[in-house]
């Protein structure tokens, strides 16, 4: 089965709309394919939920799920996938990019932000973070050269959530993005809990609010 997303649009159809790319945590072979026919319900709804709170006239969101990395293709095989299979079916380029990550999806979204020079990242559940900062260290340099705005950044993880680092020790790895270390909430890694304590709605908005500033 080839990679896949599922592409929603909010508000009018304009000539500039922009985008956010979420970016899901890891699936084995099997629930991979069992979800391409089923609809993201828990997201979408979240993702409604921000939307409702800072309305954007339209908006583009792409849904990919994160394929267990088995072959070990990495980063640079979602960028691939992203620029080749994804951005055609939008059927012209965003004018703005925001990224959402959890758990694996998390790094991959990180890369992602910062190869496209995207405006927002918000992850959560993060995991694969400081891999994916270091290994764009040299891009890092790049903004800090060029004075280019690097993205900006929020990131969430819950008090029982061990996955990865504390927020602080994410932002520190992430400089000179302007990475934000949110209060911890109360929860673990699961998803649900991420949705229960208001996470998953909140990095949406971040990234939508990021998105509506001009």
């Amino acid at each position: 089965m080839r990679a896949y997303a599922n592409l929603y649009r909010f508000g009018e159809a304009t000539a500039s709309t922009p985008l956010l790319v979420y970016i899901g945590g890891t699936l084995n072979w099997q629930k991979y394919q069992a979800q391409y026919e089923t609809e993201p319900v828990p997201i979408v709804t979240e993702l409604a939920r921000a939307l409702a709170l800072r309305p954007l006239p339209s908006l583009d969101v792409l849904i990919c799920p994160c394929l267990l990395d088995s072959g070990g293709e990495g980063h640079e095989h979602f960028v691939e996938h992203f620029d080749d299979e994804l951005c055609p079916e939008l059927g012209a380029p965003p004018t703005a990019l925001a990224c959402v990550g959890y758990s694996a999806g998390a790094g991959l979204a990180t890369h992602l932000a910062i190869v496209t020079e995207a405006r927002a990242l918000a992850v959560f559940g993060p995991a694969g973070v400081r891999r994916a900062a270091a290994a764009d260290r040299s891009l890092f340099e790049q903004f800090q050269r060029e004075s280019a705005r690097p993205p900006a950044v929020a990131i969430f993880r819950n008090h029982s959530d061990g996955v990865e680092a504390p927020p602080q020790v994410l932002a520190a790895a992430l400089r000179p993005m302007e990475a934000q270390a949110m209060g911890m909430r109360p929860g673990q890694h699961k998803f649900a809990d991420y949705v229960a304590n208001g996470t998953v709605r909140d990095a949406f908005r971040f990234a939508i609010e990021c998105l509506g500033v001009a």
